[in-house]
């Protein structure tokens, strides 16, 4: 149990984790979901490949949540956070190359970064939803978590405002820009594996 003066500083990196973590999806996803939008040019296409990104998205957490909790009654709950946040600075990195070829029309390989993506979100939230009553007192749990759900609510708005304003930054599909924003989602994930590396062992 961490102590009264470590409490601000943990709940501000578990934010920071949460957050920046949240934001980096929302706004990859977003940019990725409306550079296929504006690629498509039939109905069909276009509504074959929502529902593939939709499903490459959405499939671990119906696959994965046995073994996501698993992981978390077995090993170091901190551990996990920090290394499945470094798995999504690997993927961001990868999302640089997907980003680029969805500018030149193909989508398939942003089916399995969605995939990748998805996992990492569910290992995550298993060992972020076991690591709170390891740090914090029950009592305090309400409040805290009052806090991280106003994250999370803040970074999806956010990431889905960013991922609309990349677009328009790259309205020309200039190939410089669009790497740019592959390496901003990059850092951004470099951000949060820092802040969950820092947190109290468990």
């Amino acid at each position: 149990m961490t102590t009264h003066m470590d409490k601000k500083s943990v709940i501000l990196q578990l934010v920071g984790v949460r957050f920046f973590g949240i934001i980096n999806a929302t706004a990859f996803i977003t940019l990725a979901l409306l550079l296929t939008l504006s690629g498509n040019d039939g109905y069909y296409e276009l509504s074959s490949n929502l529902t593939r990104i939709g499903m490459a998205f959405a499939l671990p957490f119906l696959l994965f949540p046995g073994l996501s909790a698993h992981l978390s009654d077995r090993y170091s709950k901190r551990n996990i956070l920090a290394f499945s946040s470094l798995l999504e600075l690997g993927i961001m990195l990868g999302g640089i190359f997907t980003l680029e070829d969805i500018t030149q029309g193909h989508e398939s390989a942003l089916i399995y970064l969605l995939f990748l993506l998805g996992t990492k979100n569910c290992i995550f939230r298993s060992a972020f939803l076991g690591i709170m009553p390891e740090l914090f007192h029950k009592k305090k749990l309400g409040s805290v978590n009052g806090i991280l759900t106003a994250a999370v609510f803040t970074a999806i708005a956010a990431g889905i405002g960013c991922g609309y304003w990349l677009l328009h930054m790259i309205n020309t599909y200039d190939q410089i820009k669009v790497n740019s924003c592959g390496w901003l989602f990059a850092a951004l994930a470099t951000l949060s594996s820092t802040l969950a590396f820092h947190l109290p062992a468990t």
